[in-house]
């Protein structure tokens, strides 16, 4: 779709569920029956993605079904996590489950860190060229907190002895983050947790654009209509 007006092809969501055009600031009403899931409603389903909407409350902004839209959230979730992944390539060593420590402790994340950015693992993994390793790790304080993902419980702390003091506070603010976000979700994040904390893994390291970032919009591009 494109600006009646100027030509334009991006558009800001409105409050209303009308649409802005970001060139000419024309306001547009976006007809439910004629535009579902057509680069518009895409573009608005990632606005709202972005900015924490719930699923129903973008369902009525866009006139849509609130499985639609909680669907295309999802599919936002996984292609994010493709993303991190060729962002980051690392090997995940199949299989390997860490012992628990002498506390009962068990490690849920690996966090490895790379020029002010976070990247996370569900086991120990390693990189091409030699990884120094995780950085930190965020621990559950037993085998049912883990199971239950009573991230409440959970706790960052220090994990390579090679690696910087800062390195580990990159770590620690990234926990603080992710949960704070995720209690957002009043525990729906439990049943696709690796896409959820994907998810947050992105949202921290583009922390600093007030706007969606653009490779955002490229990711749902790719996606294509369903």
């Amino acid at each position: 779709m494109r600006c009646p007006q100027c030509g334009g092809d991006q558009f800001h969501l409105l409050g209303d569920g009308r649409i802005q055009c970001r060139q000419c600031r024309k306001r547009i009403t976006v007809d439910s029956k004629t535009t579902r899931l057509d680069g518009v409603a895409r573009g608005g389903i990632v606005d709202l993605f972005w900015r924490f909407v719930p699923a129903d409350r973008g369902a009525e902004l866009l006139g849509l079904n609130r499985k639609t839209v909680q669907g295309h959230y999802n599919r936002i979730r996984e292609e994010i996590e493709r993303q991190n992944r060729r962002d980051w390539p690392l090997t995940e060593r199949e299989g390997a489950e860490p012992d628990p420590g002498k506390d009962g402790t068990q490690v849920l994340l690996w966090l490895f860190t790379k020029e002010a950015k976070v990247h996370l693992r569900f086991s120990p993994a390693e990189g091409e060229g030699g990884c120094l390793g995780p950085s930190s790790v965020v621990d559950a304080p037993n085998r049912t907190a883990r199971e239950r993902l009573a991230i409440e419980t959970f706790r960052h702390r220090a994990w390579h002895p090679g690696a910087s003091a800062e390195e580990v506070r990159l770590g620690m603010h990234f926990w603080a983050f992710a949960k704070s976000r995720l209690t957002r979700y009043r525990g729906g994040f439990r049943r696709k947790f690796p896409l959820f904390m994907a998810e947050m893994e992105y949202r921290f390291n583009y922390r600093e654009h007030p706007e969606i970032p653009g490779n955002l919009k490229d990711l749902w591009s790719r996606l294509g209509p369903r």
